[in-house]
This record gives structure tokens, sequence and C-alpha cells, in this order.
């Protein structure tokens, strides 16, 4: 097997839509456009207890979070990669299932770090007492949030029947990434959170920058044999990340410049919903994170255990602290 096939397994947890597990699965939700997002991961769900909803794409899945860069993939996940690499038996929802750890994950964890224990302290109750609905899906971006909303309207009427007391919205990895222009970006996500608002304009609205993305050049990683056996070449970070994200390796101070400039328009989305009386928290503690290469999974481009922790202190911290 050769390496880009590799990579193009891996890759996928940034082009398909996240699959869902819950205590519960849920598989009618709705369509996004070009692709369906079938699943919804959702948990204590509750009518009488705090409901958290969460937007975003899939660092919020916590998709290979269990592993950490520097370290080889154990063999049940080597396995997975060599099985779904081969298309005739590619079952992305299973694959899905395998890559996302929605235990780690900040946005859905009960672990202390996550954000329904900052929720739940605000109300007076567990991390475990606050409902997760996780909208988050691979491969995210702004213009999905149109749908990411339509399928919670669709769980509000069918399952849940409230609206949600906490609302958590982190784009703009992919959004980097992508052929989209600053403005198209900032002006769907700006349309997207006002509309997120006004269906549930009694929520609180926390609203996260992109990760910093223009940090991930400067760390690197060159694999060893147990890796590069499977793929037949040397393995790198650079290699991964030119299959994902190439815009990563553009000019620094143009790849500076195209974040700096999104993460302006997310903080003025933010500034708009507080202007309209909505309750805001914008997680301005991310874009003083420093990555350190411990932070990142397997695949050199999403978090780790450790990254996921990070993202959920920067979120409690940032609480205290609302617009």
């Amino acid at each position: 097997m050769r390496f880009s096939n590799l990579v193009i397994c891996l890759s996928l947890g940034l082009s398909v839509f996240a699959c869902n597990k819950d205590g519960k699965k849920d598989q009618s939700l709705g369509d996004n456009g070009s692709s369906t997002q079938p699943q919804v991961y959702t948990d204590a769900l509750d009518v009488n207890k705090p409901l958290l909803v969460v937007y975003g794409d899939s660092l919020s899945t916590g998709v290979l979070a269990n592993t950490t860069l520097g370290q080889n993939p154990n063999n049940s996940l080597t396995l997975q990669l060599v099985d779904y690499v081969k298309q005739e038996e590619f079952n992305a929802t299973g694959f899905q299932e395998n890559l996302s750890n929605f235990d780690i994950a900040a946005a859905t964890t009960k672990e202390a770090y996550g954000y329904r224990a900052s929720f739940g302290a605000e109300s007076s109750v567990t991390a475990d007492q606050v409902g997760v609905v996780s909208l988050a899906k691979f491969g995210g971006k702004s213009v999905d949030l149109t749908h990411q909303l339509a399928s919670w309207q669709e769980l509000e009427k069918t399952k849940i029947q409230k609206k949600p007391e906490y609302i958590f919205v982190m784009m703009g990895g992919n959004d980097f990434c992508s052929d989209f222009s600053v403005e198209d970006i900032v002006k769907t996500f700006s349309e997207q959170t006002m509309a997120i608002h006004k269906d549930s304009p009694n929520a609180q609205i926390v609203i996260a920058p992109t990760p910093p993305i223009a940090q991930l050049a400067a760390i690197d990683f060159t694999y060893g044999p147990a890796l590069s056996q499977i793929t037949g070449e040397e393995l790198t970070c650079h290699k991964f990340r030119k299959k994902l994200c190439k815009r990563i390796y553009d000019d620094p101070a143009l790849v500076k410049e195209r974040t700096d400039a999104i993460n302006a328009g997310i903080k003025s989305a933010a500034e708009a919903l507080k202007a309209d009386g909505a309750k805001v928290v914008y997680v301005d503690a991310m874009n003083s994170w420093q990555l350190k290469p411990e932070e990142l999974a397997v695949d050199c481009f999403h978090p780790s255990a450790l990254g996921q922790q990070t993202i959920g202190n920067f979120v409690k911290a940032s609480l205290a602290t609302p617009l």
C-alpha cells in the first residue's frame, strides 16, 4: 500500500460527515445538499435538565484524539486504515464511528475539562446532567451551519422538544483550508450564527475562533518503520498535511493574513449577536494558544487528548469573561 492511499483514508476524517454515537444513534436527520448528515451525537437528553447544542467540525467529534503525534498507531487502528482504504470495503459510518472519540472531545466529554462540566457549574449540576446534542461533522465549514441548524430543528421537533440553554460554535479550520474567499466565509458565518441565535434566543452562545492552524507548518515528525512498512515510503507530517490542507505551507505572511481575517470575522459575528441581545462568550484565549507537538494527534492535524483538554480549558476560562 502506498502512502497516498493511507493519506486518502485518514483524510476522510476531514471530508466525510460525522457519524455519531450516543448512548443512542439517530439516522433520521436531514440532508445538507451535496451529502447527508445522517446521524448526530446525543447524550443524557432530559427536558428537565440543561441542554448544550454543539455546531462544529471534526475537532468537536474528537477524531483521533486517542492518538498522539510521535506514537505509531496501535495494531487495531492500523488494521482499520488498511481495511477502509479498500474502496469496496469502505463504510463511511463505521469509519467515522471508529475514529471519533466523543468521550474525549471537549465538546461532549463528561470530564472536568469539558464544556458540559463548565456549563453544569453555571447551572449547579454535574457534567453528566448536562444533555448534549453534537451536530459537528467531519470537514465542516461555515456553509454547513445551515444544515446543522436544520438537523437541530428536526431533532427538536421529533426527539427532545426543548430549546438549549447553551450553544457552542467552533468552525474555521476547514474554511481556512478551502477555496472560499474570506469575505464569503465571514458573511456565511455571520448570517448562520445569527440564524442559530434567532432559533434559540435565550441560549448562551459560546463562539470560538479558528485554532492556531498557522503554527502547524513548524511542527514536523517522521514516522518510523512500523508505518513505512505499510505505506511503502517514509511518512511525515509534511506529507500528511500537503494532502489534508496544502494552504498550511503557503507563504507564512499569507497564512497569517487569512487566519487573522477569518478570526476577525468570527469575532465580529459574536459582537453582532451581542448587539442583537444574545448572551455571548467569545473564546479569545484560543488566539493565544501556542501549540505543542503532544497536543496533536497521529495525523499531525487534529487535537490529541491533551489538545482537547487545552480547548476545554480555554472555554472554561472564557466563560468568566463574556463579551
